[in-house]
């Protein structure tokens, strides 16, 4: 008599969350410089992806038994325009902005000196529809600059600056076609002055420049100021005092840079001023250089 088979294990029912996935990446924005066109430029990458995503969620719509086709069509609609990306202005004075559509950045209405700039791909949607998109970005342009001469910021720190963008989505051609297109703008729009505003970067030029600046601009200030006749304590202390001294306009010409070369800049009226200090730090820096080279020839061959 043949053995009966033990009946087969019944199919385990798939669970439809193993399907799902979610591709995030959080970057920060390194040092760059953007015109207002720039901004428009921006606002039309990111609010394209946000239409493609709206499309996707639009086609998966459809019309109830108790809705009527006009009904329906409205709430298409209604999804239509509630997928647009908004941005936020924010002033120095405290004032803020909040709108959509890149002819914002046209308005009269706008601060004259903006801090901060974020486009965000969620807010409308979730105020709106009351529904948070599974693909979504958000990019923050953060334009605020360190003090120039404030004592109380630490030189060796980085300037602190929030600019970053962040892109979740269940999609990852979506998640990747948009990273891609940020980081290529952010590239091409990028400047020379990351460096200046990293960390450890004042330390690293402390010793090949800051010392021997405060050594020999406290060896000239002190040589006008002291007298032979003087006691060598207080000669020896003038000397000290000259080179701290020296040492602190090196960190405050160090900051200055910094805020003349931000790491965020927006181009705009104000520029003309940021140009003037910029020359005006050149011509200082040449001029103590020369000067520099000019006591170290005489002191060699004269």
């Amino acid at each position: 008599m043949s053995e009966i088979p033990p009946p087969a294990n019944p199919p385990t029912p798939t669970n439809p969350n193993e399907a799902w996935r979610n591709f995030t990446v959080t970057s920060p924005i390194g040092a760059c410089k953007v015109t207002r066109e720039d901004l428009k430029r921006l606002y039309r990458l990111i609010n394209e992806k946000q239409i493609e995503h709206r499309d996707r969620v639009i086609a998966r719509l459809s019309q109830t038994e108790q809705e009527t086709q006009e009904a329906f069509n409205t709430r298409v609609q209604l999804v239509r325009n509630a997928f647009i990306t908004t941005l936020k202005i924010t002033g120095a004075n405290g004032q803020v902005v909040t709108g959509h559509g890149e002819n914002i950045f046209d308005s009269p209405l706008l601060p004259e000196r903006i801090v901060s700039i974020s486009y965000d791909t969620s807010f409308s949607p979730t105020a709106i529809l009351k529904y948070t998109p599974s693909n979504r970005a958000t990019v923050l342009l953060d334009f605020s600059q360190p003090k120039p001469l404030s004592m109380a910021v630490q030189p060796s720190a980085p300037t602190p600056n929030n600019s970053n963008f962040l892109v979740t989505a269940e999609v990852e051609s979506w998640s990747t076609s948009l990273t891609t297109r940020l980081r290529d703008f952010f590239t091409e729009k990028g400047t020379s002055v990351n460096w200046l505003h990293g960390p450890a970067t004042y330390d690293a030029l402390l010793f090949p420049l800051g010392l021997p600046f405060a050594l020999w601009g406290g060896y000239r200030l002190g040589s006008i100021i002291t007298n032979a006749n003087w006691p060598s304590p207080l000669i020896f202390g003038i000397y000290v005092y000259a080179f701290l001294f020296v040492l602190n306009i090196f960190r405050c010409m160090f900051m200055y840079a910094r805020w003349i070369y931000p790491k965020i800049e927006l181009i705009a009226a104000t520029s003309t001023k940021q140009s003037t200090h910029k020359a005006i730090l050149t011509v200082v820096l040449l001029g103590i250089l020369a000067s520099a080279v000019w006591d170290g020839i005489k002191s060699a061959f004269l």
